[in-house]
């Protein structure tokens, strides 16, 4: 009986280990928007102005060891004291080298006086995903509302939890 026991205990060392892993990726950059010239400002009651950032994740995205099987992207948000003039944002993503296509990311009405907003997302995880995993990504801001003649910096911060398949033989391990 003795032997019996040894050779089963050794038996669950050849196996393999299957599941998931849950890792969170996040970034959080400052965005800077230019004011409106004084004499457009005096014209207008509401004006645009625009900016560009750049997203890149790829190197958090490498570090997860595997192809990620799903994202979820709990905030997408703009902050600054600056948002308290805006109205309307909208935001559009690219992939930098041109392989994916423009799209609507996020389209908002920002309520008045606010100085934080979740941008909800017009694309799911999983179609977001898609674009970080192409490389950089290109995101383009329209604000609407009363710009000031100063430029105007507004946080932008990102944060999603991804889930990887795991499928590792424990004599790997």
């Amino acid at each position: 009986m003795k032997k019996l026991v040894v050779a089963l205990a050794a038996v669950p060392l050849m196996g393999c280990l299957q599941g998931q892993e849950s890792f969170d990726v996040s970034e959080t950059q400052a965005v800077d928007f230019p004011g409106l010239p004084a004499a457009a400002q005096v014209a207008q009651a509401s004006a645009t102005t625009e900016s560009h950032m750049q997203i890149d994740l790829r190197s958090q995205l490498a570090a997860l060891g595997g192809q990620p099987s799903s994202a979820v992207f709990s905030q997408n948000a703009l902050s600054g004291t600056a948002l308290a003039v805006i109205a309307h944002v909208r935001a559009t993503i690219s992939t930098a080298d041109g392989s994916m296509p423009d799209v609507v990311w996020s389209d908002a009405e920002v309520p008045v006086d606010s100085t934080e907003i979740e941008l909800p997302q017009a694309l799911s995880g999983d179609q977001f995903l898609e674009y970080l995993e192409e490389g950089p990504v290109n995101v383009d801001f329209v604000l609407t509302g009363s710009i000031p003649t100063q430029e105007m910096t507004l946080t932008h911060t990102l944060h999603g939890h991804m889930t990887v398949p795991v499928d590792e033989s424990l004599s790997k391990l």
